[in-house]
């Protein structure tokens, strides 16, 4: 029992050690801020949503309170996870305790030590039961704190729902007097308190962001340090290449800093995903500060000055919303910068202008129309605003100038990211991959087409966000891609066909990526063979794809136990129209696993000699040695036989016969061919020529030369051998005699000369004729 109640006294010691948990104690003051700043904001903010006029201010707030509730979720998380774990633990030393209560009773009858043992086990579990109930205690105040704020919360972001909506419902009503009667009503005694309390609340929330992501913001830096690092380093490892046509494209890249700012300023979001809204407004305008510089150090004059004016709008119109609100100072402000932006938009998209002529040289005709565009949103909230529509007068002027200056940041994002991608496939480290070795032109073609596709991905996201419709926008296009129509007993939908097209686009582009990778990157590191690889990577390709159409069918919300229907009516059609196809397509199977035959092999189909320049699944290509290219169906070459020249290895026997005149030397000629097979280069040595003589033949000595070569050479080798075996005879005097016949002429009438019998054949011509 000694060591059983050691261990119980080793678990109790450490269940006692976990009540004390220093990331409970800093997430129980987190919460008790969260408390205090809602509780001293609930009341403001209120009146501010009550009060509110512009949507532009109401998804400020709501946006801040949704980070609360969305951090104080997280909190809320930990304390119940602490609870269940202190739940947990209280279990376990309940079931401790009443095990060794029966120690100690009298039956036990134990002896003195072990029953000192026991009753420090006791003790102890008293004593981390006791710790386990205060912990338990103090937690539940917390876990109050956290049902009261969130309750706030919720009802702070109903009643923004709620003026969202009203709004929304009279975005086209006057909802303050004209501009001219604002002016005589007009107050600016507020303005300095206004500003005041802006410039507090900012440093307040500076503070608190600092006091809260401290760690994260050291990773922060350190990953801008080191971004900074890589960008010092890809030019001058790309100069070191042989390859300087692209080394650079746009020229961004000669400024490492203001770009690894630009980068890191784009992923503060995705790194704070809980700052404080005062802070990301200040994160970006200082994104809006170094995409100006990025812009004065590499466009020329005639886009520098509308980029910058632009970000300047930009900024005067993130300032004047975030220090001004709601007052008569930020319709004035709002009303100054609309007039300014309408005539920057329109010098922009005035026809004949610099501007537009760079535009066109750059093949950019979708900024000209988003700038004349703009140019008609601007001059009409310039009119909104002055007959009293200001919340109107704001969505447009905000919207414009985000959507704008957000299209200018996805360009330098897709500009940069473009030449980083053109500078790493130029290094000799990149050179390592095969597929960027043999195929960069086209990789960087197709990824550069990516990331263009992304980028006008993201900003056609962020348009409608940028006027405030995008719950609107994507909740009418959700319903129109939900309606559905009956035709019998199927059910159509755009989102049922959007969603199969989608699914099933993606499958075939993974399975092109995949098939690609495998033959061109991993396939030619390994010791597979050519044809095996290329068939495993063709069959993965297919089975991708195959795959992909059943998860499009799913996607599109067809069940796939339906299926067998339409399986069974598939069977059917194999069995009558499509046997041949299938037999083809099993037959490529079988050629791909047993491998009768590889790329690049000779091979002999009946007429048929060539090389075989691809296996299919359905066929294989046979390129004849005249160039020809010739489909075999797979099943020929399974069904019927056909010769490989060149499926063991790729040396072949040629031959060629010569002939002597009677008389000349058999041994002389036997030496004779001995020298000139050794003195041709390409004859193998390894297996040994072989020359003998055959026969008396009817007008010659006949031998025979037997030789070995690789059969990519062998037609050549032939020739040289017969070229080099005629000068060598013609040089030794040796003749090589043509099959001739003696006739002999016997007459009937012996008494007849020959030349009467001439003469008499003679006669008989001239008659004739």
């Amino acid at each position: 029992m000694v060591p059983r109640t050691q261990s119980a006294l080793s678990s109790l010691d450490d269940i006692i050690a976990s009540t004390s948990d220093s990331t409970l104690s800093a997430a129980e003051a987190r919460v008790q801020e969260l408390v205090t700043d809602v509780a001293n904001n609930k009341q403001d903010t209120q009146a501010t949503i009550q009060y509110a006029r512009s949507t532009q201010g109401l998804n400020e707030i709501r946006t801040e309170w949704t980070r609360k509730r969305t951090e104080l979720d997280g909190l809320s998380s930990v304390v119940e996870k602490r609870v269940s774990d202190l739940t947990d633990k209280q279990r376990q030393v309940a079931a401790i305790r009443d095990l060794w209560a029966t120690a100690s009773t009298p039956e036990g009858e134990l002896p003195a030590a072990l029953q000192d043992s026991v009753s420090r086990v006791q003790q102890s579990a008293s004593e981390a039961d006791i710790r386990l109930h205060a912990s338990l205690d103090s937690l539940i105040p917390v876990q109050v704190n956290i049902a009261t704020a969130g309750k706030d919360i919720d009802g702070i972001l109903s009643s923004v729902d709620a003026a969202q909506k009203g709004l929304r419902n009279q975005i086209f009503a006057l909802d303050s007097p004209p501009i001219w009667s604002a002016f005589r009503n007009g107050s600016y005694s507020s303005l300095r308190i206004q500003v005041s309390a802006a410039t507090n609340r900012l440093r307040s929330r500076i503070v608190q962001f600092y006091n809260h992501y401290w760690s994260r913001l050291v990773g922060y830096l350190l990953f801008f340090i080191f971004l900074t690092a890589v960008l010092f380093w890809l030019p001058r490892a790309a100069s070191r290449s042989e390859d300087h046509d692209d080394r650079e494209k746009s020229g961004f890249l000669r400024y490492p800093i203001a770009v690894s700012a630009f980068i890191s300023l784009i992923l503060f979001a995705a790194f704070f995903p809980q700052a404080p809204l005062e802070v990301l407004r200040l994160a970006v305008l200082l994104l809006i500060v170094c995409s100006v510089i990025l812009a004065a150090r590499v466009f020329d004059r005639s886009l520098l000055r509308p980029v910058t004016a632009i970000a300047s709008l930009r900024v005067m119109d993130t300032i004047s919303a975030n220090a001004a609100a709601g007052t008569l100072l930020q319709r004035i402000d709002t009303l100054l910068i609309a007039i300014l932006a309408s005539g920057v938009f329109t010098w922009l998209g005035y026809k004949g202008g610099a501007a537009i002529r760079e535009l066109e040289r750059r093949r950019w005709p979708v900024a000209t129309v988003v700038c004349r565009i703009s140019a008609v949103l601007l001059a009409f909230s310039v009119f909104t605003n002055i007959i009293g529509n200001v919340s109107l007068a704001e969505i447009l002027l905000s919207g414009t100038l985000k959507a704008a200056y957000a299209g200018v940041i996805v360009y330098l994002f897709y500009t940069i990211s473009r030449d980083l991608l053109f500078l790493y496939t130029n290094t000799k480290f990149s050179q390592r991959s095969r597929v960027i070795r043999y195929h960069r032109d086209l990789f960087v073609e197709k990824t550069t087409k990516i990331f263009r596709l992304i980028c006008w991905i993201a900003w056609i996201v962020v348009l409608p966000a940028s006027f405030q419709f995008a719950a609107e926008i994507f909740q009418a296009v959700g319903n129109f891609l939900r309606r559905s129509w009956s035709l019998g007993a199927v059910k159509i939908s755009l989102q049922d066909i959007l969603m199969f097209g989608i699914v099933l686009l993606l499958s075939t582009f993974l399975a092109r990526v995949v098939r690609f990778f495998l033959e061109e990157e991993l396939l030619p590191r390994t010791r597979v063979s050519d044809g095996a690889g290329k068939a495993g990577s063709r069959l993965l390709h297919y089975s991708l794809v195959f795959l992909g159409f059943f998860l499009a069918l799913g996607a599109a919300g067809l069940d796939l136990s339906r299926l067998t229907l339409l399986t069974g009516a598939f069977g059917v059609g194999l069995g009558f129209g499509l046997q041949n196809v299938v037999s083809n397509f099993v037959s490529g199977i079988i050629i791909s696993l047993e491998r009768p035959m590889q790329v690049n092999d000779v091979i002999e189909v009946g007429t048929l000699l060539g090389t075989v320049r691809e296996i299919g699944f359905r066929s294989s290509t046979v390129v004849t040695f005249d160039g020809a290219a010739v489909i075999v169906p797979n099943s020929e070459l399974i069904t019927k036989s056909f010769v490989n020249w060149s499926l063991t290895d790729r040396l072949r026997r040629g031959e060629i016969r010569i002939g002597v005149a009677y008389g000349t030397d058999p041994g002389r000629v036997l030496n004779l061919l001995r020298e000139v097979v050794d003195s041709t280069q390409d004859v193998l040595k390894n297996p040994a020529p072989l020359i003998t003589f055959e026969t008396f033949g009817a007008s010659s000595l006949d031998f025979t030369v037997r030789f070995w070569a690789y059969i990519d050479n062998l037609v050549t080798i032939r020739s040289q051998l017969n070229v080099a075996i005629s000068e060598r005879m013609q040089a030794e005097g040796i003749s090589i005699p043509f099959p001739q016949r003696d006739v002999h002429v016997h007459l009937a009438n012996g008494n007849e000369s020959q030349s009467d019998l001439f003469e008499r054949i003679q006669k008989g011509k001239t008659a004739t004729s």
